[in-house]
Order: C-alpha cells, then structure tokens, then sequence
C-alpha cells in the first residue's frame, strides 16, 4: 500500500514532506493557480518531482451543493475546468467530502437535499468521466456536517448514482469520532478506493503508543478485506520533520503486516 500525504489549501505542494509516497493536494486550491504557479506545478509534476495521484476538497464552501441557492450550472462549469487542470496533473482519484459546501441549511428538506446530492453525484460523475477519474465519497463526522457522515450513508449515496466511477473513502479519523464499527467497511468493501488517516480527536500525526496502534489496526482491516488502494494523512498541520518522520513509520508498519 503506498502511502501519501494531504497538502492543505494553504500550503505549497513544494514544501510538502519529501517521504510521501504521492502528494493528495485541494483541488480548490489549484483551481486558483495562476498561469505561472500551474504550469510550474504541472512541469514540476512532468519530471517526476512532484508526484500527484488524489485531491481533496473538490468543492469549497464559496459554492453551495444543498439548500435553496444552488446553482447547478456553475458547478458544471467549475468542474469541468477543475477537472481538466488536475487530468493535465495526471490526478485521477477526486476525494468528494466538501462538508462545508454540502452541509444542509437549518429548515431545509433533508428528503430533498439528498435529492440534490444525487443529481451532483450524476453530474461529478459525468465530469470526471472524460478524464478517467474517480470520485471518492468521503462521509465526514457529525461535527462537521450534517449528511453523509457514515460508511453506511457514503455506500447508500454511491449506490444510488450507481456510477462506475463513483465509489467511497473512510477517514479514520471521522470514521472513530462518529462511533463506527470496521464492520460496516467490511460490508461495503467492494466501494472502497482510497482512505485517510489522522489521530482520532487531535487530528495530528500518531504521537502516542495507542495512536499508532490504531493505526496498525486500520491498515490490518484494510489488508484483511483485500482493499488494493492507497492511504493519505490528512489531518492538521505539523513541522515538516514531523510528517516526514510519521510517513516513514507508518509505511514501516504497512509493511509489517
């Protein structure tokens, strides 16, 4: 399993971690690149310096998906530029947790905000058909929105689009603060491509003994269910020498099991 790294919003893919096995940056971000920016990234990504395979937040919070101003035609159009400039950066796996842009708004129909997100999951689908992509369904704590929260909710949404290439992802670190059991990825495991990881609550890299070992818990449920794809740190920010050190240990442990 190959093992990479998050790049938040804020941050420069430049200075992402050197021991990451691939860079998973936000795809609002690069959406924002200037021409100088994107084509330094995209030359940098052309020599093999800079190695992109996912993206997250697909969606930021300046676009709504549910609730009564959403505008269908302007998110096709972000998503067919978005998508195009991550394809020239050979990014394939589209992470959709975008809790902010999706979150329902109070008095809203929850009956017909899933309507909306199936209609958006049609239309990413198609988008990210053109290119070869892979939206990866990311259900997201309680805390932090209010739909999709669980594998058991990503796994219904990802059913009812029933798109080849509309799948799901586990975050771990939203998969244990929402009280969930492995045996609801045990069940869906035929929809999972890509997962993240980050210490439950603090959401930094592993620092203590049962931090880690619940990490090797994760990786041995991923191994045990024959899961074939790659594991990202997305959590908050911390030294570089940090998740330089985190990354090393944590494909040492992958190998191990």
């Amino acid at each position: 399993m190959k093992i990479g790294t998050c790049v938040n919003a804020k941050d420069s893919v430049f200075d992402a971690p050197k021991t990451a096995d691939y860079l998973e940056p936000a795809a609002s971000a690069i959406y924002k690149y200037d021409d100088e920016l994107f084509a330094r990234v995209k030359q940098a990504t052309k020599d093999g310096l800079l190695r992109m395979y996912s993206t997250n937040v697909l969606i930021d919070s300046s676009m709504r998906l549910t609730g009564p101003d959403v505008d269908l035609h302007a998110i096709r159009s972000y998503c067919e530029r978005s998508f195009d400039l991550l394809d020239q950066l050979g990014i394939k796996m589209l992470v959709f947790g975008s809790g902010k842009a999706k979150h329902v708004p109070d008095g809203f129909p929850m009956e017909k905000a899933w309507d909306q997100l199936f209609e958006l999951g049609n239309l990413l689908a198609d988008e990210a058909k053109k290119h070869g992509q892979i939206i990866a369904v990311e259900p997201l704590s309680y805390q932090d929105v209010n739909i999709v929260n669980t594998v058991e909710d990503a796994a219904y949404y990802a059913n009812t689009v029933n798109r080849d290439n509309f799948k799901i992802l586990v975050d771990f670190y939203h998969f244990h603060n929402n009280g969930e059991e492995f045996a609801s990825i045990e069940k869906h495991r035929d929809l999972l491509v890509h997962a993240h990881f980050a210490a439950p609550i603090t959401r930094m890299p592993p620092r203590t003994d049962e931090e880690w070992a619940y990490f090797k818990e994760c990786v041995s449920l991923l191994k045990r269910i024959g899961y074939k794809g790659r594991m990202s740190f997305e959590g908050r920010t911390a030294p570089v020498e940090e998740r330089e050190a985190m990354l090393l240990r944590m494909k040492e442990i992958e190998q191990t099991i």
